[in-house]
């Protein structure tokens, strides 16, 4: 798997289980982990489901490995099938899992055609927010990173209006939005071309108290050259 050679590292697993070499689930949890991290996401389940025919139990640190694999690759179904996987092996919801969908949503939206996950039925910002409305349901503990997960989703997909609506809920939670918070706000209003708007919550995050980093003045110059105002992107890179 280092090499990349999926065939191999079959035909060794293969060997091993034939030679009845004693399999726990803590050694094919790290294989069906080295396979997802490089992309053999099939070979990986199939760890798994030899693992689960053993009657082995895998931890729910196993799934969200796995999940969050995927959903860096914008694989929303392949990221919802280890969610649900460790749900019907008696594992409690576990928030990471559901922010790993959210974070595969928002992947989709950028990701190569040939890898995102371009033929899930329904749509991406849908299937986030039934994320959201499903951990709340189970009353899953939700944090400000599955919050800025679903930012990120929803505006990636659905623009500005929806990531705003998302941040009003934060409010609502009694959460205090931080720096990635108002990052991905700037970012989403960029990507809209409403500079107005990208500069009204870079400077909100300023009365908040957060110090703008470069990723965050990134976003806003990012903001001011779509709008073809290279006058306040100068400006704005004074205070850099």
């Amino acid at each position: 798997l280092q090499n990349g050679d999926e065939v191999a590292a079959s035909r060794w697993y293969s060997a091993a289980k034939h030679r009845s070499v004693r399999l726990t689930n803590s050694s094919l949890a790290g294989i069906a982990i080295a396979a997802a991290r490089k992309g053999k996401l099939d070979f990986s389940k199939s760890i798994v489901e030899d693992g689960h025919k053993m009657g082995l139990n895998f931890s729910v640190a196993t799934y969200v490995s796995l999940a969050q694999e995927a959903s860096k690759k914008g694989l929303i179904e392949e990221t919802q099938s280890w969610q649900q996987l460790s749900q019907q092996h008696g594992l409690a919801p576990d928030v990471r899992l559901f922010e790993a969908v959210l974070m595969a949503v928002a992947a989709a939206a950028t990701a190569d055609v040939a890898t995102a996950d371009a033929s899930a039925p329904d749509q991406p910002a849908e299937v986030a927010r039934r994320c959201f409305q499903e951990a709340k349901q189970k009353r899953v503990k939700l944090r400000l990173k599955t919050f800025n997960a679903l930012i990120d989703a929803v505006g990636k997909h659905e623009g500005l209006k929806a990531a705003e609506r998302t941040f009003a809920k934060v409010i609502e939670e009694g959460l205090r939005p931080d720096r990635v918070t108002f990052t991905m706000m700037v970012n989403v209003a960029a990507k809209s071309r409403d500079l107005q708007s990208a500069e009204g919550w870079f400077r909100a995050a300023q009365e908040a108290g957060i110090q703008a980093d470069l990723v965050m003045y990134t976003a806003l110059l990012d903001a001011a050259a779509k709008a073809g105002r290279a006058d306040l992107a100068d400006e704005w890179f004074q205070e850099l």
